[in-house]
């Protein structure tokens, strides 16, 4: 229960706070009687190497992600203010070592150092016996990545408290026994939707998603729960970023479609909304799910106000009381998105 109380401060905590990003390695790990792990992306990627492709991915050579750069902060803000504490966990130090993880391929390898003993990894110790490297982990950010890791954590049993993860598969508690989150599943957000569109009277509607489990599982969820309701699910697609999306919009316009339901990840959503304003799409409503609901560049780009009204579902903000202060303090004079050094950034930001 105490252990919970570490990162419940990561619960509706959205894009609040706008600075540079600034790094020392001492962002990364901090030393304590009991370690805590943190996987977060540091970097965005939009076209992520497969598991099996002879190419890696070097996170520091993308662009910096700022609210990655955040919920890291959140975690470590949420350690000083424990140890700092004289009730929460008296005499127990807790620390925590944190790793970019933009992509599977590069840093899979960050998630198998987490549940090694003294840098090793014995499937078939038992579990009386066994002592991971950290006694619980925050992340990553994102349904695949998080189904992609999981098992590895929750077949021992060890805590996985997670920020970014809304697919519904990872309520099975018979797959997933350790695994819990800060966020509302898809099941609950797709019921929103669907009491949105009920409240209107919409009854023909599309939903597009991207690639992904977050999408998929959405999509299925949307089909079973509009059964018996009235809704026409009249188009859907789950879209990749090469996709055509001026054609997907124009068999939308032909079959009059004026209430779209986006449920997809940012990259996506964002190349949607734009290809949506380059081929004049007006007056539609547009059903942003939680992953780019708060998104601050699309509100900006222009001719946005001519495509429709956008809806937007996103969790609650929480304020955080010495939070400002605590990152402030923290920065250092390295900016990473305007230090030419590749060799610094890379030392920094990856922690490989």
């Amino acid at each position: 229960m105490l252990l919970s109380s570490i990162y419940i401060l990561l619960v509706g905590f959205t894009n609040c706070f706008f600075f540079k990003i600034s790094w020392s390695t001492s962002d990364f790990s901090l030393e304590g009687d009991y370690l805590l792990g943190g996987l977060f992306p540091l970097h965005e990627i939009e076209h992520e190497t497969t598991l099996f492709s002879a190419e890696t991915t070097e996170c520091f050579r993308h662009i910096s992600s700022k609210s990655g750069y955040r919920m890291l902060q959140v975690m470590r803000f949420a350690v000083e203010e424990i140890n700092n504490s004289t009730t929460l966990l008296p005499n127990v130090s807790l620390g925590y070592t944190i790793f970019d993880y933009c992509s599977n391929t590069k840093f899979f390898n960050s998630a198998l150092s987490f549940i090694s003993k003294n840098g090793s990894i014995k499937p078939k110790e038992k579990l009386n016996n066994y002592q991971p490297k950290v006694i619980a982990l925050t992340g990553p950010y994102g349904s695949t990545r998080t189904m992609t890791i999981a098992p590895l954590f929750t077949m021992d049993l060890i805590p996985m408290v997670n920020y970014g993860a809304s697919t519904s598969a990872l309520s099975n508690k018979l797959q997933y026994p350790s695994f819990v989150r800060t966020i509302p599943s898809n099941k609950d957000l797709i019921e929103m939707i669907i009491h949105i569109i009920r409240w209107f009277g919409w009854n023909w509607v599309a939903f597009i998603g991207s690639q992904d489990d977050y999408s998929s599982d959405g999509l299925k969820l949307f089909n079973e729960y509009i059964k018996n309701t009235g809704i026409c699910l009249a188009y859907q697609e789950c879209l990749s970023l090469n996709a055509n999306y001026s054609l997907t919009l124009k068999k939308i316009d032909m079959l009059n479609i004026n209430v779209i339901v986006v449920f997809a990840l940012p990259q996506y959503a964002s190349k949607f909304i734009k290809a949506a304003i380059a081929n004049n799409i007006q007056d539609k409503v547009w059903i942003a799910s939680n992953a780019w609901a708060m998104d601050q560049q699309l509100p900006r780009e222009p001719g946005i106000g001519k495509i429709g009204t956008i809806i937007g579902i996103a969790e609650r903000l929480l304020s955080l009381p010495g939070f400002n202060e605590f990152v402030y303090k923290a920065r250092q004079t390295t900016d990473v998105g305007h230090n030419d050094s590749e060799g610094a950034i890379k030392s920094k930001i990856c922690n490989q």
